[in-house]
């Protein structure tokens, strides 16, 4: 997937390059934007904790919102810088089953930024209210807080018979800035001067979002989790998150 984010990029940047400058027919438009993440992790596999476990990745929502600016010409390409706040992150679960016993192993990663991304937009010209269209972009994305939740079940025989929940405030090596690639469709419904517009989105960062760590003793002892593996090397995790956005642009 990131092969072909990258490959989309490159030829939106070249066929906009021949598209040739922008002209005095330049329209802009600004607005709002709203809409709800589905954010999950990819990368390394991680082990089970046993030969008798299983581990599994799953999506949370989280919320995204923020504002644009479009710059059209000629009806069909477009220049849309954003500024949105944007919620990721994952959870996995980590289950080992021992006769009449389970154990469940929860744990939620939650990464929140500040995101940037510059898209190039095709609209598919039509002569009705509704125009359909595609665009990619890159992004550059600062972190502003992360958390994490862990969660340890034991049942026996359907009856729980422990229980034990962490929360840390912060993840310790979360970087604080990261390159993500963006690519979406969806359609605007125009009325009058302005358009209502209904999009999906696909977003990924280009390399692992959790950094190694040279100084442990630089970490704070209370409240601070360190994405890592038992090796001591950082989780080699990307941001993989599907998006749901409904905005609204008024014409200047």
């Amino acid at each position: 997937m990131r092969r072909f984010i990258t490959c989309v990029l490159w030829a939106f940047i070249a066929t906009v390059v021949g598209a040739g400058p922008v002209g005095a027919g330049t329209k802009i438009e600004l607005g709002p934007k709203l809409g709800l993440n589905f954010a999950t992790m990819t990368g390394e596999e991680f082990e089970p904790s046993s030969p008798n476990a299983s581990t599994s990745f799953n999506y949370i929502p989280g919320g995204i919102v923020g504002g644009f600016v479009t710059i059209r010409w000629d009806g069909r390409w477009a220049i849309q810088p954003e500024v949105l706040f944007s919620q990721k992150g994952t959870e996995w679960e980590d289950v080992t089953v021992r006769n009449d016993t389970t154990s469940t192993r929860t744990t939620q990663i939650e990464v929140d930024y500040v995101e940037i991304p510059v898209l190039v937009k095709f609209t598919i010209p039509r002569t009705g209210r509704f125009e359909p269209f595609f665009y990619a972009g890159p992004a550059i994305a600062f972190k502003t807080v992360s958390s994490l939740q862990y969660e340890a079940i034991v049942d026996r025989a359907g009856t729980k018979i422990s229980h034990y929940d962490n929360y840390s405030s912060c993840i310790y090596n979360a970087k604080s800035v990261i390159i993500e690639g963006t690519i979406g469709i969806g359609v605007d419904w125009k009325l009058g001067s302005n358009r209502l517009t209904v999009e999906g989105r696909y977003t990924r960062s280009y390399k692992a979002v959790f950094e190694d760590v040279d100084d442990f003793d630089a970490i704070p002892e209370d409240d601070t989790f360190v994405a890592r593996y038992p090796s001591g090397e950082a989780y080699e995790l990307n941001h993989s998150v599907f998006s749901i956005i409904v905005g609204f642009g008024f014409s200047l």
